[in-house]
C-alpha cells in the first residue's frame, strides 16, 4: 500500500479517537498516543506511528484535538453571523415598511 494510505489511515484514526462522542467520553491524548503505539505493526505503519510520535513530542495536545469540534464551532460562528446580518435586514425592511405606510389623516406632501 502507498505511504499516503499509511498516513490517512493514522491521521483519520487520530481524529477520531480525539473527537467527542455521544457513547463514550474524550480520552486523554497520552491515552490516544498509548493506543497508537500499542497498534503500531497491527494497524499502523511503525514508521508512520514513529512520525507521529515525533510530531507529538513537539507539538501541544491541543494540535490534535477534536477537529470536527473545530469545525462545528466555525459553522456556528457563520450561522450566528449569517442571522444576525438576516435580522438587520429583516428589521430595516420592517422599518421601511412601516414608514411608508400612508398615515391616516396626514396630506400627502407637495412637490
Amino acid at each position: 500500500m502507498p505511504l499516503g494510505t499509511h498516513i490517512l489511515a493514522l491521521a483519520d484514526s487520530l481524529d477520531a479517537m480525539c473527537s467527542d462522542r455521544p457513547y463514550r467520553a474524550t480520552p486523554t491524548f497520552d491515552e490516544v498516543k498509548a493506543k497508537i503505539q500499542r497498534c503500531s505493526g497491527k494497524h499502523f505503519d511503525p514508521a508512520v506511528v514513529a512520525a507521529f510520535n515525533a510530531l507529538a513530542a513537539e507539538k501541544s495536545p491541543e494540535y490534535f484535538a477534536n477537529s470536527a469540534k473545530k469545525v462545528d464551532e466555525s459553522a456556528q460562528d457563520v450561522a450566528a453571523m449569517r442571522a444576525n446580518r438576516l435580522g438587520r435586514y429583516l428589521k430595516r425592511g420592517t422599518l421601511m415598511a412601516e414608514l411608508s405606510k400612508p398615515v391616516a389623516g396626514a396630506q400627502p406632501a407637495e412637490r
